[in-house]
Parts: structure tokens; C-alpha cells; sequence
């Protein structure tokens, strides 16, 4: 090495001015209407109802959350009685003599019951048939829910990656508020208020059985306030060190009249924010050579 070499270099680098580090947290609420599951059903059967009673004859009872719509078929066969009357959702829908046959079709068919009339000693006899048709939810079971972080477009990214989520001052860099803070030894010291916009998007995915359902693009937003050394001239960037991403369903459809359930979606980010400026550095050093091998 030789000191006749040695020379003043300068450098071009990035100054840290401050850093800081923060945890946010992100909560969103975001409806999630399933797709329903068309379920055809054929229920068949025999009536066997005394003529003399005043009580009527269940054929058929919905289950209160699901309330299927469809086509009832009633036969009166034989009886004693002078009529089979025909009792939808409590009230009478129609009346059949002996021998008739009669078909109506229902949007909402809550319970279906037959009565005889008009006699006092043996039975109405005959048959009723239903075709139904009912929405149920796909999840019946407990679905698995996954949270993961993507761009715009719904492509799954990985929250490290520079620009997964992004960030903007939306302060006015050459404006921002000093703000008084006094330093651990007691000393004040002139700091910046800055305020940060930072963006993303989600995808919940719900697997339950053998569907898995994936939501479009989910997109959060948050905007921080953050106090730190910021002169003019210095730029604000930041990094993500954490990103935790937990769901919980909430099942709402027992309120609504089809399938409907709710995200409750927590997001948690642990960020690195400093300030920096590019600054220009004289270094006196010496050019170096390889040595020979």
C-alpha cells in the first residue's frame, strides 16, 4: 500500500435522521353472503284422519330458519265425512269431495294439515304428496378461515416484500408541525409531526367441507400520526417486520332471509419508520490493489 495513493472520495449516502418502531392494529367488518345450496325434496304419504275431531292432521312442518316454496298434491280417497279440507300455513286453502285430486303451488309453505268435515263416525282416507325445493347454507360444519395479504388484483404477496403495503405522507413535507418532546436526560428537543397514509388489501379464503370460498380483494386503510425527527428535506420510509392477519364468522342468518355472515377481520402490522436524506461524504483513503496469489 502505497501513501502516495491515498485521496479524498466522496460518497453519496443515505443519512438516518430518526426511527422509530410501532405496532397498529386494523379492524374491519365486512359482510359475506354464501352461496345457498338448492336442495329438492319428495315427501309421500297416507291419510288417516278421524272424521270426528276438531283437531286437524299435521302432514307436514317446516323447520323455522329454512322455509322451503313447492307444488302439494292432496287425494281424498274415501271417507265418511262430506269434505277433506286442506290447511296451509294455518289457514284453509281448499276443499275436496270424494275421489278429487288437486295440486297447488306454494312460495312459502310453513305447514301443511288436512281436517274432515261433516261426518262423525270413521276416517277420511287418501294420499298427499310434496315436492319441495330449499336454500341451505354451504357451511353447515365449522369452516377453517385464512387471512392472507395480496395486491390489488387478489395475487397473494408476501407482506415483507417492499410496496405490499404502501405508504404515503400526506402532510406537507415542507410543513410539518414542530412538536416540543423532551429527551430521557431532560433536554427538549424540536420534533415533527407527520401523518402517514398506509394502504393494503386482504383475501379471506373459508373452507368447510368441500367448498372453499375466497373474497375479492379486501382493501384497509389506516392513517397514523407519528413524532419524529423529521427536518426539511427528509423523506419518510418504512418497513414491515410483523403482519398478522385473524378472522373470526359470525353467522347472521338467522336474521336475514338467506345466507349471510360476517367477517370480523383484525389486522396487526409491526413497522419500522425512519427518516432519511441522501448527504454527500468526503473520505480520505487509499486506492488498493489485489495482491498476487
Amino acid at each position: 500500500m502505497n501513501p502516495q495513493t491515498k485521496k479524498t472520495h466522496c460518497l453519496k449516502v443515505s443519512r438516518i435522521y430518526d426511527w422509530i418502531q410501532r405496532s397498529v392494529d386494523i379492524q374491519l367488518k365486512v359482510p359475506l353472503p354464501l352461496h345457498s345450496r338448492m336442495v329438492k325434496d319428495e315427501i309421500c304419504g297416507t291419510i288417516h284422519v278421524p272424521c270426528k275431531t276438531s283437531d286437524p292432521m299435521l302432514l307436514y312442518s317446516a323447520d323455522q330458519e329454512i322455509i322451503p316454496s313447492g307444488t302439494i298434491t292432496i287425494f281424498f280417497d274415501k271417507g265418511r265425512g262430506g269434505t277433506l279440507d286442506v290447511i296451509v300455513n294455518k289457514q284453509t286453502s281448499f276443499s275436496l269431495f270424494k275421489g278429487q285430486t288437486r295440486s297447488i303451488t306454494v312460495k312459502q309453505l310453513k305447514s301443511l294439515e288436512v281436517i274432515c268435515r261433516g261426518g262423525e263416525l270413521g276416517f277420511c282416507t287418501g294420499k298427499y304428496h310434496l315436492n319441495i325445493n330449499y336454500k341451505i347454507p354451504r357451511i353447515k360444519s365449522k369452516p377453517e378461515v385464512r387471512c392472507f395479504l395480496t395486491n390489488q388484483q387478489g395475487i397473494p404477496i408476501a407482506p415483507f416484500k417492499p410496496g405490499a403495503i404502501s405508504y404515503e405522507e400526506i402532510s406537507q413535507p415542507d410543513e410539518r408541525k414542530n412538536v416540543t418532546s423532551k429527551l430521557p436526560n431532560g433536554k427538549d428537543v424540536s420534533l415533527q409531526k407527520v401523518k402517514v397514509l398506509e394502504k393494503g388489501f386482504v383475501v379471506i379464503e373459508v373452507s368447510c367441507e368441500d367448498q372453499i370460498y375466497q373474497t375479492k380483494p379486501i382493501p384497509f386503510t389506516v392513517i397514523e400520526t407519528f413524532i419524529l425527527y423529521a427536518p426539511s428535506g427528509a423523506v419518510i420510509q418504512c418497513e414491515i417486520t410483523d403482519f398478522e392477519c385473524d378472522v373470526i364468522l359470525i353467522d347472521r342468518t338467522k336474521t336475514k332471509s338467506y345466507p349471510m355472515f360476517e367477517l370480523h377481520i383484525f389486522i396487526n402490522l409491526r413497522q419500522n419508520l425512519f427518516t432519511e436524506a441522501p448527504v454527500k461524504l468526503e473520505v480520505d483513503g487509499y486506492i488498493c490493489q489485489p495482491r498476487e496469489e
